[in-house]
């Protein structure tokens, strides 16, 4: 795939995002509105666009992936996200986005790892526990999903605190027995690949 932002170790020395040139930032500013108005394809070529000039801007990078994911390019953006997390590796919303299409693709195995390095980087994002609790649920592994539905509860407010016991309540019963002192052991991220039999 040919990404607009592969080049980004000569830019170091790019400039703030806050002091982009005039013509660039209206570029950004268009993509923004594209994407806003669900108009995938020129929000992509507009944030391509921006990239290829400041590849710093993880911002941007995040959204033309999704632009990717959005236009049924999924190949592509498993690729994209590939290449944006191995460009900013603490992009957490990166990890996160990359978890919920390997978990749409049945990659099950890599979206544990996503998930997990979500998790380590942000512990109190009651979306990143959520998914987590999800995938082990889908796994058949009740006891850890539900270890996970719990450490989502105590990260949330009130308000996260009801949609993580409705989500709950939806396991199926056996999930309650969850054993005391469960833990989950995630592996490191090893990266995407095109076969996914290789990881």
């Amino acid at each position: 795939m040919n990404s607009p932002f592969l080049d980004l170790n000569d830019h170091l020395a790019a400039q703030d995002p806050a002091q982009l040139p005039s013509a660039l930032a209206k570029t950004l500013q268009e993509a923004h509105e594209f994407f806003k108005a669900r108009q995938w394809e020129p929000a992509q070529a507009r944030y391509e666009s921006v990239l290829k000039a400041a590849p710093h801007l993880e911002h941007a990078a995040l959204q033309w992936v999704r632009c990717l994911v959005f236009r049924g390019q999924h190949m592509e953006a498993r690729e994209g996200f590939s290449q944006l997390l191995r460009n900013f590796p603490n992009h957490d919303a990166g990890w996160l986005e990359a978890g919920h299409l390997c978990r749409q693709q049945a990659q099950h195995a890599q979206a544990r790892i996503c998930y997990a390095k979500a998790i380590e980087l942000m512990p109190d994002r009651v979306e990143a526990r959520l998914s987590m609790a999800r995938l082990l649920e889908d796994q058949g592994e009740f006891d850890a999903g539900a270890v996970e539905y719990h450490r989502a509860l105590l990260a949330g407010g009130a308000a996260q605190a009801r949609l993580v016991h409705w989500r709950h309540g939806q396991m199926p019963h056996r999930a309650w027995r969850c054993r005391p002192g469960a833990r989950i052991h995630a592996p490191s991220f090893v990266g995407f690949s095109r076969d996914a039999n290789t990881h």
